[in-house]
């Protein structure tokens, strides 16, 4: 009996081992997905002489509709259902929940009312990249990348990949152990990333794989009605899970830590940055 549970457990350990995944974007008509994303950011200042603390608590929810799914494209829409912030800049703090009927006339609830609760209506290819996509401007959305520091990819913008699909490149086979590297220019915030991927682990029906490069910023951002110029090296690292036979990420976290300064009104001022996200997607 030992040795026919010795040759089950060699075969089973070679089949997860021959287990590959790639690329791709499978959906099902009719299906519902709900996209939780949490980001906390501690940011240190040195001021003349004195150090202030900024740290900024971000959590935002979507839900994804597929609406149609043909053999060239897939057609979704994506809402944005719920938002809240809690943002504190040495003694003065700020709070936004969306839910909250007394927030909606508040600075942020103003910024982010077009936007809450609208379906943008998206196509994306069977790998992902989004082809399509009716979202108009609004000014939540340079609020978002704001504070995403351009370090996520995108629900809407056309030509980007989609967010809740694992980011592997196309036209290839990977197996448990294969590296490769990513670079992305992110032309609105002068952003540059350069990360490492590798394949940790492909068990039953998902896949593990971790990142870690370098991100480096430099330019000008737009902040509470001011321009900056911002000048950011840091390092990055993560990892996500995904589902190997339809890429969509189920989990994903990421950590950056970096320094940098800012100069704004002939001032320059050094700082660090602490960025911890994570993302969940739940079937519904």
């Amino acid at each position: 009996m030992k040795q026919f549970l010795a040759i089950a457990a060699v075969l089973i350990t070679g089949a997860a081992s021959a287990q590959t995944i790639s690329r791709k974007a499978e959906f099902k008509k009719g299906q519902h997905i709900e996209a939780t994303s949490s980001m906390k950011m501690v940011m240190t200042m040195e001021m003349m002489g004195q150090s202030m603390d900024m740290v900024n608590n971000y959590k935002f929810t979507s839900k994804v509709g597929v609406t149609d799914v043909t053999a060239t494209d897939n057609k979704l829409s994506t809402t944005l259902t719920r938002v809240v912030m809690d943002m504190q800049a040495g003694p003065q703090t700020m709070s936004y929940d969306s839910d909250k009927k007394e927030d909606a006339d508040s600075e942020l609830g103003k910024a982010f009312s077009g936007k809450l609760n609208t379906p943008v209506n998206i196509t994306t290819d069977k790998k992902g990249m989004i082809t399509a996509s009716d979202e108009k401007a609004d000014p939540a959305s340079d609020i978002m990348n704001d504070m995403g520091g351009g370090m996520g990819e995108s629900m809407t913008k056309i030509g980007t990949s989609l967010e809740i699909i694992a980011n592997l490149p196309s036209g290839k086979t990977f197996k448990a152990g294969d590296t490769w590297v990513d670079s992305l220019t992110d032309p609105k915030t002068n952003a540059k990333y350069v990360l490492n991927y590798r394949v940790v682990s492909i068990q039953g029906t998902d896949a593990t794989v971790t990142f870690g490069g370098t991100v480096g910023r430099s330019g000008e951002m737009q902040q509470g009605g001011m321009t900056m110029n911002m000048d950011l090296k840091g390092l990055l690292k993560g990892e996500y899970t995904m589902e190997t036979a339809s890429g969509l990420v189920k989990t994903k976290k990421l950590n950056l830590e970096g320094e940098g300064k800012l100069e704004t009104m002939g001032q320059e001022i050094p700082f660090k940055i602490k960025v911890d996200s994570d993302a969940v997607l739940n079937r519904q």
